[in-house]
């Protein structure tokens, strides 16, 4: 999971929020009361997005994003699937190592989320879910399948298993990454 003040950096930080958000209940606080519309300029920012592309992903239409742009402030609504987003991103940065990786990755057909990219799934909780699940199972070394059930990535080698269980009894597991051989879908 990423860090509060990940999440908190891909929004802009505290000077775009105004407030100190440093617990759950001060980002439910402000998620509720609306994000400033300098956080969504954040985030297209860190995801290398265009405003209107990030509109779109956040279900806002453009006259609807252009009456934000103007107000100065999102909807509670609005407010929260940014933060989905955000903490999305903030997990693929984690896990891939940067944030171009991570927009990247984010914006390509991925096979274990049925050809579709991530980006395109993150209008609903469902969709989130299954994007953080397979960011999971890629921050573990473990494979995903595809919508038939073949295995998209090999498993890892013996040796290497055996090298992260050491790793990560000492702490250190999440310092690398290991990139798995692709198996093709029947």
């Amino acid at each position: 999971m990423p860090t509060h003040d990940a999440l908190i950096n891909m929004l802009g930080g505290p000077t775009v929020l105004k407030k100190q958000v440093r617990s759950t209940e001060d980002m439910t606080s402000r998620i509720r009361e609306g994000m400033p519309f300098a956080a969504l300029s954040a985030m297209a920012s860190h995801a290398q997005l265009d405003i209107p592309r990030l509109g779109e992903i956040l279900m806002i239409t453009k006259r609807t994003l252009a009456r934000r742009r103007k107000a100065r402030r999102l909807s509670a609504d609005e407010s929260d699937r940014l933060v989905r987003l955000a903490r999305i991103f903030a997990l693929a940065v984690e896990v891939l190592g940067d944030e171009g990786k991570a927009a990247q990755w984010l914006q390509r057909a991925n096979r274990a989320l049925g050809n579709t990219s991530p980006l395109d799934l993150l209008d609903t909780d469902v969709g989130t879910q299954a994007v953080a699940k397979v960011l999971g199972r890629m921050d573990y070394g473990v494979s995903s399948l595809c919508g038939c059930g073949a295995s998209l990535a090999a498993p890892m080698p013996p040796r290497t298993a055996k090298a992260r269980a050491s790793m990560a009894a000492a702490g250190t597991c999440r310092t690398r990454r290991w990139s798995m051989p692709q198996l093709h879908c029947r």
